[in-house]
């Protein structure tokens, strides 16, 4: 990983999963964590401390949702994905607040306009038969509206062109980013692609 994104670490010993996370979270809640990370302890290890209702994570009004990040073996981009396991089925809501949750840890993450591409089986709106074409498409124009801030948003996407740095959609798509997305390199930018589970 590229130098520019190290962070100050701190060791905490602990001798079982559930003290573990139980520290973690509880250095969460009084600040001197700016976040959890999963690590090889079991989901329902973390999740039960980070849900428990005396001890655990507050949720100040918004959901919670599961966001991996990565760094791409072929280019050194750092990338997030959102939600794989956490929210199952979510609604047309519950994919903009999963979105909102993504582009906070992003621009935590020091991406100053952060590109999210809500991913789908084509780039078609393809509606009833494929919801998600038309999730993508809504929460795109919602992006152009203002409602996720600083954030390029398109949708849908398929998985191969949301993380191309040269893609570009099928003349019948409706997402298209913009070209100087080939210009995007580890050291000049600290912009992602998101991927938004359908």
């Amino acid at each position: 990983m590229n130098a520019e994104w190290t962070f100050p670490l701190s060791a905490h010993s602990c001798d079982r999963d559930q003290t573990a996370v139980t520290e973690a979270v509880r250095l969460f809640r009084d600040g001197e964590a700016q976040l959890i990370m999963k690590g090889l302890v079991s989901t329902a290890t973390l999740l039960k401390a980070v849900l428990n209702k005396q001890t655990g994570v507050p949720h100040a009004g918004r959901i919670l949702s599961h966001i991996s990040v990565f760094e791409s073996p072929v280019d050194g981009r750092l990338m997030l994905m959102t939600d794989p396991g956490v929210n199952i089925t979510p609604s047309l809501q519950r994919k903009s607040d999963i979105l909102k949750n993504a582009l906070d840890v992003a621009r935590k993450l020091g991406m100053k306009r952060p590109r999210a591409a809500i991913l789908a089986a084509t780039e078609k709106i393809n509606y009833p038969a494929m919801p998600a074409t038309l999730d993508g498409d809504i929460l795109t124009k919602m992006s152009k509206q203002g409602e996720f801030g600083d954030a390029e948003v398109l949708g849908p996407l398929s998985l191969d062109l949301a993380v191309s740095k040269r893609q570009r959609p099928p003349s019948s798509s409706t997402a298209r980013w913009p070209e100087q997305r080939t210009s995007l390199s580890r050291r000049t930018s600290r912009r992602a692609t998101f991927c938004t589970n359908p």
